[in-house]
This record gives C-alpha cells, sequence and structure tokens, in this order.
C-alpha cells in the first residue's frame, strides 16, 4: 500500500462519515440544510484531528494497522552491516527510521560520512514487505547517488541488497548486501 493508496483509503472513509451526517441529519432527523452544513464542517474538523492522531499514533495499533493494510512499524535505531560486493568490505551502519503511516524517513551513518534519503516508501508486493529507499552521499569529497532495497523479514529485522553511481573502487558503481537489526524502539 503506497501513500496514494493509503490516501484514497482515508478519503473513503471520510466521505462515507459525511454521508451519513448528511443522511441522518436531513432525512432521519429532520435537520435543515444549515443544521446538516454546521454538523458536517464539525465532522470535517473532527476528521482532521483523526487524521493526525491516525498518522502519528494509532497506526501502530493492531485493529487500525489491520483496517489500513497492516504496515509493518520499523521505526526505530537500528545497527546494520553493509558489504560491498566487489572487496568484500565490510562496514558498520547506523540507522534511525522515523515512521508515519503516511510518510517514512532514513537517516544513515556510517564511518565514512551520512547520507541523506530523498525518498523513502514501504512497499506490499507478492505478500512481502520492502523498504525502498533512496539518498545522497559524499566519500572523499565526490558526491553519488545510492538506493536500498530491503526485506522486512518482521519488524525487528531487514535484509536486501544496495546499488550507488559511487567510483570507490574505480568503476563506476558499487552493490552489495544490507543487513540490520533494530536495537531500539522510536
Amino acid at each position: 500500500m503506497n501513500v496514494e493508496d493509503k490516501i484514497k483509503s482515508l478519503i473513503k472513509v471520510l466521505v462515507l462519515l459525511n454521508l451519513l451526517v448528511v443522511v441522518l441529519g436531513m432525512f432521519l432527523l429532520g435537520s435543515s440544510w444549515d443544521e446538516v452544513l454546521k454538523y458536517s464542517a464539525i465532522l470535517n474538523i473532527l476528521s482532521l484531528g483523526m487524521f493526525f492522531i491516525i498518522n502519528n499514533y494509532l497506526w501502530r495499533t493492531k485493529y487500525i494497522r489491520g483496517l489500513f493494510g497492516s504496515i509493518p512499524n520499523i521505526s526505530g535505531e537500528w545497527i546494520g552491516t553493509i558489504v560491498n560486493k566487489d572487496d568484500g568490505k565490510e562496514q558498520e551502519s547506523k540507522l534511525i527510521i522515523t515512521q508515519r503511516w503516511l510518510n517514512i524517513k532514513v537517516e544513515t551513518k556510517v564511518e565514512r560520512g551520512n547520507s541523506s534519503t530523498i525518498s523513502s516508501e514501504i512497499i506490499n508486493t507478492n505478500d512481502t514487505w520492502k523498504l525502498y529507499f533512496v539518498w545522497e552521499a559524499s566519500f572523499d569529497g565526490s558526491p553519488f547517488d545510492g538506493s536500498t532495497i530491503v526485506h522486512i523479514t518482521d519488524e525487528n529485522c531487514l535484509d536486501g541488497r544496495y546499488y550507488t553511481n559511487a567510483k570507490i573502487t574505480k568503476k563506476n558503481c558499487t552493490v552489495g548486501s544490507f543487513k540490520a537489526r533494530k536495537i531500539k524502539e522510536l
């Protein structure tokens, strides 16, 4: 479920609630149009508040996650190992993943430097949850871009691979494996 799908499902719920208010107000309770508009405005304000609460907190609960697609909660601090396929060099990394219902941010810190995430998303493909993130970094003053694709084996383990256009090994790109485990919830 991508961000667009999440927003569509939320809009469906809000439209149904508004229609319910109009139907109840006008036809069952005999309210005037002005009263129905007032109730609808109040409902919309409450809906915005509910959206804020769902996006930041409630999406983590089992019931809400089931309602909106059971998105895994991988928010937290992680320790990872990056292995370059060409030379077999291992590099330890620290990740801080900040997750909300509609978005996710990944910060990566390694000995050589830090990377800045440009885009990230959790997607369910073929009943497997994956975290995709695109980032930019620099090594010895040379900037480069990269992407990482990891399987979320459970909410405490990530396993995948990375690709860059870095010229670290005098080639035009690097590739390797990436594994991480959660050490702290956020």
